[in-house]
């Protein structure tokens, strides 16, 4: 094991968080952990007391997350955040660094997918509604796949 992230026992610890709220970080309900290209881990989270079995949906209080990861002090650096969305993915939730800086935030059961900037403006957004429907459980978003050649999933395009 390089690192262990979370709550159990033997995890690394958190730094202050880059703003308040929360006042300390602590994953409870976190969707895809992943390790972008620079080496960052970005989550996607609910805030600190915000849990899927416990809380209702609530704007602003899911976070998509990167953090530097201190491995020689066993630590989590919070370097961004983003919370600005109103909708609120129950499960299913991803971000994704682009190989243009920017994060794709996936609300996976809110039913959207926003690529947001560094400054954590909106540059693309896309929410799936049905009239059932609400910014915590509209479709279901599955995970993002990434395609290069659109052609080539169709065996060279058309003729």
């Amino acid at each position: 094991v390089v690192g262990q992230y979370g709550d159990a026992p033997g995890s690394y610890s958190f730094a202050e968080p880059l703003t308040m709220p929360p006042s300390e970080w602590g994953f409870g309900f976190q969707h895809f952990p992943n390790i972008s290209r620079d080496g960052t881990l970005m989550v996607s989270s609910h805030m600190p007391g915000y849990t899927a079995q416990n809380t209702t949906p609530t704007a602003n209080q899911h976070a998509f997350l990167e953090f530097e990861i201190d491995r020689e002090n066993e630590q989590l650096i919070e370097k961004w955040r983003y919370t600005e969305g109103p909708e609120w993915p129950r499960a299913k939730g991803m971000a994704i660094r682009l190989a243009n800086g920017n994060t794709l935030g996936n609300y996976g059961t809110g039913g959207a997918i926003r690529e947001i900037t560094p400054d954590k403006d909106t540059v693309f957004h896309v929410k799936f509604d049905i009239p059932s429907g609400n910014d915590a459980y509209n479709k279901m978003v599955g995970n993002n796949e990434f395609i290069d050649d659109l052609y080539a999933l169709n065996v060279g395009g058309p003729e």
